[in-house]
């Protein structure tokens, strides 16, 4: 029988929370691949820095070989705006969710609250507001 990701378990991760402030996404992201990978999981950054429409920032694969396409969005505060997004992010992260809504996730870290949410990205795409913005910490 084949397991699923708990995408609980990931959004549990205790990190350190002491990121350089220049370097905050990077390190982030670092800590989390860091954790996925002590539990066997594949965790492959796609370059893209020189082609003129952008990728996701990481492709992971579980034990059980089921992949994922990962993007990681940073916030000051509360509130994350969809036009943090690459206009061809948003096309990949529609394409893949038609396939699969499983398929793309999306990290996005608070500076302020120095906390974390993943979300499925139709989810995230339906609770913008009209000015896309989107509430991910309500505290």
């Amino acid at each position: 029988m084949k397991k699923m990701i708990d995408w609980e378990m990931i959004s549990d991760f205790e990190l350190k929370w002491w990121y350089k402030k220049w370097h905050i996404e990077k390190d982030f992201q670092a800590e989390i691949f860091k954790r996925l990978r002590n539990l066997w999981w594949i965790c492959y950054h796609v370059q893209d820095i020189w082609l003129w429409t952008r990728f996701l920032d990481w492709i992971i694969v579980d034990r059980w070989w089921s992949s994922w396409f990962i993007e990681f969005k940073k916030i000051k505060w509360n509130t994350f705006n969809i036009s943090q997004f690459e206009p061809s992010q948003i096309d990949l992260l529609r394409d893949l969710d038609k396939r699969n809504p499983e398929l793309a996730r999306v990290f996005i870290y608070s500076e302020k609250h120095s906390k974390y949410c993943v979300y499925r990205f139709s989810f995230l795409f339906s609770m913008q507001n009209d000015k896309w913005g989107i509430k991910v910490f309500n505290f």
